[in-house]
């Protein structure tokens, strides 16, 4: 596994393309393939996941896998597909790799693990709460503007809004007996 850094590329934030569901699944599709057991859940999350939300035209996919450790059995076929460019490798409970060209981020947590709910949470309660999801598309737009440059500034600038809000998707959650699909 080679580790690399955010990278300088520009981030872009467009308007949603109904397109990004069918170009997860075909993708989704040749992960399955090539990971087999060790894919234990393929999701569509992030931006790119939530009907109408602006984005960066790239797809978050998160993979679960049994355990990140060794991580030869998701690696390797990961590799094997042209995912490399790994960042945060010294994370216990997530890992993170992406295409070259950027089109896909890969997001491998442990299948149950805490990490593991989060991101499809996140994407359901901005599918249905659409105040939330116009102030989060706001911020993006936002933060595109003043942080394009610098991916790790993007990110950041996003963080506390994303904590709010995750907070109150786990209320959401509660409330309304959300559980993530099988």
């Amino acid at each position: 596994m080679r580790e690399s850094s955010a990278g300088d590329d520009v981030v872009a934030v467009v308007a949603y393309d109904p397109r990004w569901r069918a170009l997860f699944e075909v993708e989704a599709a040749r992960l399955g393939h090539a990971l087999g057991e060790t894919a234990v859940r393929i999701e569509h999350v992030g931006s790119t996941a939530v009907p109408g939300l602006a984005a960066k035209p790239v797809i978050d996919i998160q993979i679960s896998v049994p355990a990140l450790e060794p991580p030869k059995p998701y690696s390797a076929p990961l590799e094997e597909l042209g995912y490399g460019n790994w960042r945060d490798v010294h994370e216990s409970d997530r890992r993170f790799c992406r295409d070259d060209p950027r089109r896909h981020h890969i997001h491998l947590v442990v299948a149950g693990g805490a990490n593991e709910f989060d991101r499809p949470l996140f994407r359901d309660y901005l599918t249905v709460n659409l105040e939330v999801r116009r102030s989060y598309a706001e911020l993006k737009v936002a933060s595109a503007r003043a942080f394009g440059h610098d991916r790790d500034r993007y990110t950041s600038a996003k963080k506390e809004f994303i904590e709010s809000a995750l907070s109150a998707a786990r209320a959401w959650a509660r409330d309304t007996g959300w559980t993530m699909e099988p």
